[in-house]
């Protein structure tokens, strides 16, 4: 009886030591089964986001990626693809992404362009007692001016949006053209008269002995001073000559000799124009008072 009372007990025991170890050993087993299952839903939608196309076009030029990202901004930046304010993006970059999405950036820049236009000259005329009225000759040479022009150009995937005018500068500015217009008319008083071979000269180193713009009495060579010879027309005579004007004699000139007379103009042109003539020369009452480089 006794040995069958044992039996029982152990019989007990081991059913008890038995269901113990089944059960724990379950939920060990369902514990592993559930994160196999787990890592294969995570490597699965892993797989899945890998696999996700997108194309990407940035400033017309387009191409395909696969991407992990979940946003379009999380893309962008792994692509390296940098995109500010300004900048033109199709879909918000805090979107999620979908699979086949198109997305479009165009990026938005400014230059600064710089462009030089001439500025005209303008042209003055102005009256001269000297000249013989009706007389016009040139002053001046007028010269253009530079205006610089400074414009913002934008771009807007390399394509010109918009340009504007943001800022003028005048680099040079320009000069006017001067003509000096006569207005003179010989009173007919005078205490002698020649008649003299007229030319004429204008400031250029090749028409004078020296420095164009200085006479033999220091004198600044313009219009209305004329080279002589002081044997024939004392220098600081006053003169009118026929087709010119009043005049000093306030130069001379290797050329001039005898009755011959230079008068000066200020472009080439006019003495060309001048050429060569036999004119009247009138010597006038009075004389030029000229600084104390000469004594006359």
């Amino acid at each position: 009886m006794l040995k069958k009372i044992v039996l029982i007990i152990v019989l007990v025991c081991f059913s008890f030591v038995s269901f113990v170890y089944l059960k724990s050993h379950a939920k060990t087993s369902l514990k592993t089964f559930t994160a196999v299952i787990a890592t294969k839903k995570n490597t699965n939608a892993d797989e899945h986001l890998q696999n996700i196309p997108v194309n990407i076009e940035v400033d017309g030029k387009s191409h395909t990626v696969y991407t992990t990202a979940q946003t379009v901004g999380a893309l962008l930046k792994k692509q390296d693809i940098k995109v500010n304010s300004s900048d033109y993006v199709n879909v918000s970059l805090a979107s999620n992404i979908r699979p086949y999405q198109q997305i479009i950036i165009k990026h938005y820049k400014v230059i600064t362009k710089k462009v030089n236009v001439p500025i005209p000259f303008s042209t003055i005329y102005i009256k001269n007692r000297l000249l013989e009225r009706g007389k016009v000759v040139m002053l001046r040479r007028g010269m253009d001016g530079v205006l610089q022009k400074e414009f913002r150009v934008a771009y807007l995937a390399g394509e010109k949006v918009s340009e504007k005018l943001s800022k003028k500068t005048i680099v040079k500015p320009a000069v006017s053209q001067e003509y000096a217009v006569g207005e003179a008319t010989f009173n007919g008083k005078y205490l002698k008269k020649f008649t003299m071979l007229a030319t004429a000269y204008s400031p250029r180193v090749s028409e004078t002995d020296g420095n164009p713009w200085v006479t033999a009495t220091g004198m600044k060579s313009s219009i209305g001073v004329v080279a002589v010879d002081p044997k024939v027309i004392p220098l600081g005579s006053l003169l009118y000559v026929q087709g010119y004007g009043y005049a000093v004699a306030g130069d001379t000139g290797g050329l001039i000799k005898g009755n011959r007379i230079d008068v000066f103009f200020y472009s080439t042109e006019d003495a060309f124009k001048w050429g060569r003539r036999t004119v009247t020369v009138y010597l006038l009452p009075g004389k030029w008072k000229f600084p104390s480089k000469l004594n006359y």
